[in-house]
């Protein structure tokens, strides 16, 4: 059976153009990439890669100066397109005097649905936060506002999710929650991309994995079971290798 592309890159480049004697920026460079329905797929890179551009060119934040990034085979600049996305950008601020219910409760409104008592109940037990819903955000911890992010991405019932740092703040205990609440995702057919920093662990889930450094994306690969079993180098080992080369 042939698999659809939740995401598929075309030649997508982006080019800051500053102003006056400033020289432009190349952020990204012709990055051709693809991920399949359905599936866990991981970007890697160090700080000013370009993997925050790349996310917010698929959200639709920022236009590709060229090539084409399309949602399920449409334009991702497309409304219909942004509609199927859930997002939670690597830095975000949820106002500190209202608490986890009236957040949720404003997110599904911002969405276009009805924010339902019983749903936003629901994912706050998923997030396990139900115990601090009506706590004001300003005494969350990082871990709790993450999981809460998570919750907001979540309201509408996204197919794809497209997460920027989502394991920033959360300690080990958080980490095995969410690689869980990542597999669960997936067998209800949430499509899963995510930025980490973190290289331990993370390949026990992931489907799809690739490297960007200085807005090239140089190494993309399909990560099977097979490859969690017998691969040889770790994966953290295989990330710095690739690094060396570019230092």
């Amino acid at each position: 059976m042939e698999q659809s592309f939740a995401i598929e890159l075309s030649g997508v480049s982006k080019i800051f153009r500053p102003v006056l004697w400033k020289k432009p920026l190349v952020a990204l460079r012709d990055i051709n990439w693809h991920v399949l329905e359905g599936e866990i797929a991981l970007l890697l890179g160090p700080n000013g890669s370009g993997k925050s551009t790349l996310l917010n060119i698929l959200v639709g934040l920022l236009s590709p100066t060229h090539g084409k990034a399309k949602l399920y085979g449409l334009a991702a600049n497309l409304s219909s397109s942004r509609k199927k996305i859930g997002f939670l950008p690597a830095h975000f601020i949820f106002p500190p005097f209202l608490n986890a219910k009236e957040i949720l409760a404003f997110y599904a409104k911002l969405s276009s649905i009805k924010p339902l008592p019983e749903k936003i109940e629901k994912l706050l037990d998923l997030v396990e936060l139900r115990e601090k819903a009506l706590l004001p955000i300003s005494a969350y911890s990082q871990g709790m506002k993450q999981r809460l992010g998570l919750a907001q991405a979540l309201i509408h019932d996204p197919k794809l999710l497209i997460l920027d740092e989502p394991t920033a703040g959360l300690d080990p205990l958080g980490l095995n929650w969410l690689f869980d609440l990542f597999l669960k995702l997936k067998q209800s057919g949430t499509t899963i991309l995510f930025t980490s920093h973190l290289l331990t662990h993370v390949d026990t889930i992931v489907d799809r994995i690739a490297f960007i450094h200085s807005g090239n994306l140089f190494q993309s690969f399909p990560w099977s079971s097979n490859n969690r079993r017998t691969v040889i180098t770790p994966l953290e080992k295989l990330y710095f290798r690739a690094m060396r080369n570019f230092s």
